[in-house]
């Protein structure tokens, strides 16, 4: 089920993280038995399609550079967020299938938008884009399934993308409990919402 989908047509302003502030808010390699108090686990999947290939982040992009110094790779991704009541910037890469795990306190943030680096020998590239999205976390403990964010490049250039979201709730549960099999999971909704910042 779509939940939104916009077109955009033109890239914006580069997107600045502050260094104050900026933390990882990754739980993939966690191995996590309960939630802090007051925190939610945000889960889903940020689908990159360049054409009709889904772009498949490395774990260490370095690393993968290192090893094909010549090959032009998918890069690294970024999703940028602010808490919009701590003022706290996130600044998060996105690896392997785009799928994510998230630890954030309650409260509501904005996903301002994204970063695309390529490279590959003399290659470098640095792509931004608005996402421009909303998301609120309830104030206590939770899982929260924020939908799978897709945005759709027709080609690797710098042209028009396109970004929806979809509801595969079913299927990112069946992943969670693999995933944290420790963890008691009672997910609610929290599906991203397209909302310009006020």
């Amino acid at each position: 089920m779509r939940i939104w989908s916009i077109s955009r047509k033109s890239w914006c302003i580069p997107i600045v993280c502050l260094a104050i502030g900026c933390t990882s808010i990754d739980l993939t390699d966690v191995n996590l038995t309960a939630l802090p108090e007051n925190e939610a686990m945000a889960y889903g999947q940020i689908k990159v399609l360049i054409g009709d290939k889904p772009a498949q982040w490395q774990p260490s992009a370095q690393m993968a550079f290192l090893k094909t110094p010549f090959t032009i790779h998918d890069g690294r991704f970024f999703v940028h967020l602010v808490n919009q009541s701590s003022e706290t910037h996130y600044d998060q890469e996105i690896h392997n299938d785009g799928s994510f795990y998230w630890h954030l306190p309650a409260g509501k943030y904005f996903v301002v938008g994204f970063e695309w680096r390529r490279e590959g020998g003399a290659f470098h590239k640095r792509m931004h884009g608005p996402i421009r999205a909303h998301i609120e976390i309830p104030s206590a403990s939770s899982v929260c399934y924020l939908g799978s964010l897709r945005i759709e490049f027709p080609d690797d250039q710098n042209i028009p993308y396109r970004i929806s979201v979809i509801d595969e709730l079913e299927e990112a549960k069946a992943a969670l409990s693999q995933r944290f099999t420790r963890l008691k999971i009672d997910s609610q909704k929290c599906i991203l919402k397209e909302e310009a910042l006020s």
